[in-house]
């Protein structure tokens, strides 16, 4: 005789209403990366765990505390990711464009998503953006390292014949 299985209820959303819940994981995260830096001056992985052992915490369920599925280190790791997934929108002021080959300019605005938490350049933790950015030593930590990522792109990408223009052009720029 066949077992007779239980069907369990299946929530069916939208992708939009599925961003939602999304959206609002991610204000947990922001604001709880935020209170810690406010209270310690950096968030790290670990600092984020420990806020989160609290069964009280908003982000005590978006962790594997059972130490048979997971130890600390996995747990670092989740953090470290949403430490790393938290997003500024940054719009900015487009150079303006031309219209049709005439001299008519038009302003444009674009608008893209950066870290809202960067690394300190010594190692201490993450902060918010704007504080790294205002710091002479944590700003030049973070240019060599985007500057390294470009080098590393231009070798990636030196037998591709199409991106040969792009790539000398970044090349050419950052020596």
């Amino acid at each position: 005789m066949a077992k007779k299985t239980e069907i369990q209820h299946i929530e069916y959303v939208t992708k939009e209403q599925a961003k939602v819940h999304r959206k609002y994981k991610t204000t947990l995260i922001e604001e709880a990366c935020s209170e810690i830096v406010a209270k310690k001056g950096t968030v790290t992985p670990k600092l984020l765990v420990e806020a989160a052992k609290s069964d009280n915490h908003p982000l005590h369920d978006a962790f594997d505390w059972d130490d048979s599925i997971a130890g600390m280190k996995w747990r670092k790791a989740q953090a470290m990711a949403m430490i790393i997934a938290t997003k500024y929108v940054c719009h900015m002021n487009a150079r303006k464009k031309q219209i049709k080959n005439t001299d008519i300019f038009e302003d444009a605005k674009k608008s893209v998503q950066v870290r809202r938490f960067l690394p300190s350049h010594d190692g201490t933790g993450f902060r918010d953006r704007a504080s790294i950015l205002s710091e002479a030593e944590s700003r030049k930590a973070i240019i060599e390292r985007k500057l390294g990522v470009l080098r590393s792109w231009c070798l990636s990408v030196i037998d591709i014949e199409e991106l040969q223009p792009v790539r000398e052009t970044i090349l050419s720029a950052i020596s």
